[in-house]
């Protein structure tokens, strides 16, 4: 966010003040000062209390703020302007007040209102809201912050920032996550993590399913003292592809054998056969 314009209106100890932010373009870095009660906090109250409603130390609220030198009849409002993203955006707000009518008699209270203008570079207006709920919901998810997070982030008044150093890990965790917009990879730790718990009982119940199998099988005598020695699932089945790879070429020999001595059961029957007729015809 880079601050533009900050317009002050009977809004503490200023009566009207504008600050054209502009003019620091040409400096990375600036110094507002002054001696104690000469208003610097004042010019940070304005810009949160324009983009949010609320001063930045947050112990005064707005209607607080009406200058003491402000006439009877005269509106007390804060106007901020800044850029961000490409866009230039515009708050206006006027706190809660009593003012004096301009037409007859007496006073009115004036409820608190604000207006938010959305406009591009060139200037040309694109959105404007007026309801102050939609505006603070508007400026939270345009900043990632909300009054409070502002106030110790951005800020920074009279050494508000201590209490964001001082806040225990918890606060600033959900404080930075927040700013930089991490919570979809808060999001997908928690899934990869319920996502390996859910794995590793897999795992588990399959495992064991495997041991007792395991258990069900007849060993040769050359396996059986290994298999003994051996806890680990992978080596077991690792001799098991072993035992498996021997009884089938075992397997393969006894069909050799079988084929052949089918063979000379064939040629014996035959000539059993030819004898039989030699037989006959003798």
């Amino acid at each position: 966010m880079k601050p533009l314009e900050l317009k002050l209106q009977n809004f503490g100890p200023y009566k009207q003040e504008t600050i054209d932010f502009t003019q620091f373009d040409h400096a990375s870095l600036f110094l507002i000062s002054g001696k104690t009660g000469s208003g610097k906090t004042t010019l940070f109250d304005g810009m949160c209390f324009g983009l949010y409603g609320v001063t930045s130390g947050g112990l005064r609220l707005g209607k607080e703020m009406r200058s003491n030198f402000a006439e009877p009849a005269e509106v007390t409002s804060v106007e901020f302007t800044f850029e961000h993203q490409k866009k230039i955006y515009k708050i206006e707000r006027t706190p809660e007040q009593i003012l004096v009518k301009k037409k007859g008699t007496g006073v009115k209270e004036q409820p608190a209102k604000a207006v938010l203008t959305v406009k591009n570079l060139a200037g040309k207006e694109l959105e404007q809201y007026t309801k102050q709920t939609e505006i603070k919901n508007y400026i939270q998810d345009l900043l990632h912050l909300d009054a409070v997070q502002f106030c110790q982030i951005v800020l920074l008044p009279q050494g508000e920032f201590r209490r964001f150093l001082n806040a225990d890990s918890n606060q600033k965790e959900a404080l930075l996550r927040k700013l930089f917009a991490t919570d979809i990879y808060r999001k997908l730790g928690l899934f990869l993590k319920e996502k390996k718990k859910e794995l590793e009982a897999q795992w588990n119940t399959l495992e064991m399913t495997i041991r007792l199998r395991l258990e069900q099988i007849k060993w040769t005598p050359d396996f059986q003292d290994q298999i003994a020695a051996e806890d680990s699932i992978e080596e077991q089945l690792a001799l098991l592809t072993i035992q498996q790879q021997q009884a089938r070429k075992t397997k393969e020999n006894l069909e050799k054998g079988l084929d052949k001595e089918k063979l000379k059961r064939g040629k014996a029957e035959a000539d059993l056969l030819t004898a039989k007729s030699l037989d006959e015809k003798f």
